[in-house]
């Protein structure tokens, strides 16, 4: 079945497998405050379960490859496919090792993202600034039809992405790029997280900007490959 794979700078992204069940084990495996881990057979059924997810959003979106709606998610959320899954593990480049991965979701033109999980050898490396500030190249710049993008960022994870932070939080006054705060208990114990929006026209005007010359111009690559 045909995938889609990004590559960035230092990772890539390509959708998940049974394959990366250890990493994605690995990965959450301090995600619960109460220190209860996935067990092997939960991961197996856990990582099936989002595999199939993808399946048929997946070939419908391939099928459109040469025609007027290539590289289009259908945009009413109503519709068939219309609300789709994506679920991705991260490799660095230089030793495809999977250091973690991400979800987020299609919900017409937005896309929402739910979480990345970084494996805890391979955090503080940049991996996560890198996500943040490459991957809105796909969905803005590759995908015709993404206008906008939201976020749940935890208030206590730090630094947000410069992409983010750029243009909710720095010089400029839009502020409707903090959408609200909301606690969840995704993690059993309460955690805070602020659900940030970023539209694609503000978005490739921060791009253009001088000082991000050197976000714009990293290697970046979106690759359909029939495995």
């Amino acid at each position: 079945m045909a995938y889609a794979k990004q590559t960035f700078p230092t990772i890539y992204l390509k959708p998940m497998t049974l394959n990366e069940k250890e990493a994605v084990r690995d990965a959450i495996s301090d995600w619960r405050a109460d220190g209860v881990q996935m067990t092997d057979d939960d991961a197996t059924t856990l990582i099936y379960q989002w595999c199939e997810q993808m399946k048929a959003p997946h070939v419908a979106y391939f099928a459109e490859m040469g025609g007027e709606n290539e590289y289009m998610v259908e945009a009413d959320p109503e519709q068939p496919f219309g609300t789709s899954w994506a679920y991705d593990c991260i490799f660095r480049n230089s030793d495809d090792v999977c250091i973690g991965f991400q979800i987020g979701k299609f919900i017409g033109t937005r896309f929402h993202h739910s979480m990345t999980c970084i494996r805890p050898a391979y955090r503080n490396q940049g991996y996560y600034s890198e996500l943040g500030d490459q991957g809105l190249k796909t969905l803005f710049i590759t995908m015709k039809n993404v206008e906008t993008f939201t976020s749940n960022v935890p208030t206590a994870a730090g630094t947000l992405p410069s992409s983010i932070y750029d243009l909710y939080n720095g010089d400029t006054d839009w502020s409707a790029g903090l959408l609200r705060t909301q606690t969840l208990l995704d993690r059993i114990s309460p955690v805070e997280y602020q659900l940030y929006e970023v539209k694609k026209a503000d978005w490739l005007t921060w791009l253009d900007l001088p000082k991000n010359a050197a976000i714009k111009a990293a290697a970046f690559s979106y690759e359909i490959i029939d495995d």
